[in-house]
């Protein structure tokens, strides 16, 4: 649905007063962009490489990182379609008597809010990765557009984490609040 948008429609829904698309899409589109860049970089070192190693190297970071690309792609509409199941959620538990129930909802919807957010992060510091290794074979000016992917790589990340750790904040369950922020506080960094 949003990733269908051109970039101009998808900045006009962005600064509405509707929370869709929100800091999640957002993570996961400007994440979009920075792979995209890596991907133009890879191509291009791909035509300067000087031997068959270098040129196989920076093939399989090309590859893997277009596939990171399309699973950010993907997430611009997964992380709407989540936060309106979540909302959903609480619109239903709020007719329902028993509370305890009604938490445990609310948990498994934010549990699978956060799954979204924590594997964008997660995937982002993959693609950081592979963005410094297409690096150690870039050359000349081109390596600047790297250093662009990078930073918005970071920016990306920290929306990431901060958008999977706001679902975490309102987990009812001591147990399962302890494991995901354990899980999240250990996701490598970008």
């Amino acid at each position: 649905m949003f990733r269908k948008l051109s970039i101009w429609e998808y900045l006009d829904k962005l600064a509405s007063d509707k929370p869709v698309p929100g800091g999640g899409s957002t993570s996961a589109l400007v994440a979009s962009l920075s792979a995209a860049l890596g991907v133009m970089v890879a191509r291009i070192v791909s035509k300067r490489a000087k031997n068959s190693a270098a040129l196989r190297k920076i093939k399989l970071y090309e590859l893997r990182l277009g596939q990171l690309q399309k699973k950010f792609e993907k997430t611009i509409d997964t992380d709407p379609a989540v936060y309106a199941s979540l909302m959903r959620t609480y619109k239903v538990t709020r007719r329902l008597k028993n509370r305890g129930q009604a938490k445990k909802k609310i948990d498994v919807a934010l549990e699978k809010s956060f799954r979204v957010q924590w594997e964008l992060a997660r995937e982002i510091s993959e693609a950081r990765k592979i963005i410094e290794g297409i690096g150690r074979l870039a050359t000349g000016s081109i390596a600047n557009d790297l250093r662009v992917s990078l930073a918005l790589l970071r920016g990306a990340w920290l929306g990431a984490f901060h958008t999977a750790k706001i679902n975490v904040d309102y987990i009812h369950r001591p147990a399962l609040k302890k494991a995901l922020m354990k899980k999240l506080q250990t996701t490598p960094k970008a």
